[in-house]
């Protein structure tokens, strides 16, 4: 039988507009999302498909990541993408700091060897302990009476959790929360993202009023490299305080487990570099009684899709996932992943891609 070889790559623009103009995180407009499909082929004919992120937030830049993609893929011609574990070696040793050009080709690796086996996603990565995931919605920075607005809105579609973006001006971070929690009743799961915007006193300060008005979780309140810092806003607030920009590899969520400076991680696929670091620091988490979640994928269907199927592997469910962001996107290529009354059910998904391959 004539071995399986990957025939050839391809890169694709995708550029997803926003719904809304004025959707602003960690004070910066996101009027766009640029990136790239990255598209292998293999000799039989299965094509794996994976995504670049190159959101305005950060780098990569769109022709700094085209030029690293284009160099990989020419290394990826003629090798057998079942042997996947080598490949994923090769791509961390020479996409050291590219996480994003790295998670576009994990994903896609990992989308080929499920359809060349004949798996669904979630079994190849090693199967699924649920498939029916709890989803939470963003609420992006706007006065206290446009959030409290969209908050009402998402619960009308069905949604029961949502996080809060935050601008680190603690006043008004407490008057956002207090019009959403009075907008959307007392039963609403509520979590905040400051994105780093807290010094640690302001945080000690503020955290409390909003555990008052029934906020579970907060999302990196202080700076990325401040874990003592982090420890010291957990052990003093009560509220679960969740590391995100501080936990982007293995080592990283190693190091949180170590200094217990979080109760939870937000593992994003993009920001680990693929499919393969996220299961591997969810397992750290799994390990250490950490709580984690897969945090918001700012990409396609195709990524939150991918996404979902790992989060399907994870045995704890404690906080919802962040899997249907791609709903306020437009010119999405991919199709037919839905949420339903605020669940995303991974084996009624069926994606399809309107890309002409």
């Amino acid at each position: 039988m004539t071995q399986v070889q990957i025939a050839s790559y391809r890169l694709s623009p995708c550029n997803l507009g926003q719904t809304d103009p004025d959707w602003v995180l960690a004070n910066q407009h996101i009027p766009v999302v640029n990136g790239w499909l990255v598209v292998l082929a293999a000799t039989t004919g299965e094509t794996g498909f994976g995504h670049i992120e190159c959101a305005p937030s950060g780098p990569p830049s769109l022709a700094h990541a085209k030029r690293l993609a284009e160099e990989t893929g020419l290394l990826l011609i003629g090798r057998n993408p079942l042997d996947i574990g080598p490949i994923l070696q090769r791509l961390d040793d020479g996409l050291v700091g590219e996480n994003q050009v790295k998670s576009g080709f994990d994903c896609a690796l990992h989308d080929l060897c499920a359809k060349l086996l004949g798996l669904p996603l979630h079994s190849f990565l090693g199967g699924a302990h649920h498939v029916d995931l709890d989803v939470c919605r963003i609420i992006p920075i706007k006065s206290p009476e446009a959030m409290a607005q969209s908050a009402k809105a998402l619960i009308d579609e069905g949604y029961q959790a949502l996080k809060l973006k935050l601008s680190g001006q603690s006043e008004q971070d407490i008057r956002r929360v207090r019009q959403v929690r009075h907008a959307v009743g007392p039963h609403v799961r509520l979590m905040v993202d400051p994105n780093q915007s807290y010094t640690v006193p302001e945080a000690i300060r503020t955290l409390p009023h909003l555990a008052h008005l029934g906020v579970e979780l907060c999302e990196q309140p202080v700076a990325k490299d401040d874990l003592a810092g982090l420890k010291q806003v957990q052990d003093t607030v009560p509220m679960v305080i969740e590391a995100d920009e501080a936990a982007n590899s293995p080592a990283e969520v190693l190091a949180i487990s170590t200094s217990k400076s979080a109760r939870s991680v937000n593992i994003k696929i993009a920001d680990a570099g693929g499919l393969n670091a996220a299961k591997r620091m969810a397992e750290i988490c799994e390990a250490a009684g950490l709580g984690y979640r897969i945090g918001a994928a700012f990409g396609p269907q195709l990524l939150n899709a991918q996404a979902a199927h790992l989060a399907a592997t994870f045995p704890r469910q404690d906080v919802p996932h962040e899997l249907a962001e791609f709903a306020h996107f437009t010119a999405d290529p991919f199709t037919g992943l839905h949420v339903s009354k605020g669940r995303l059910n991974v084996s009624n998904s069926n994606l399809r891609c309107s890309l002409s391959l």
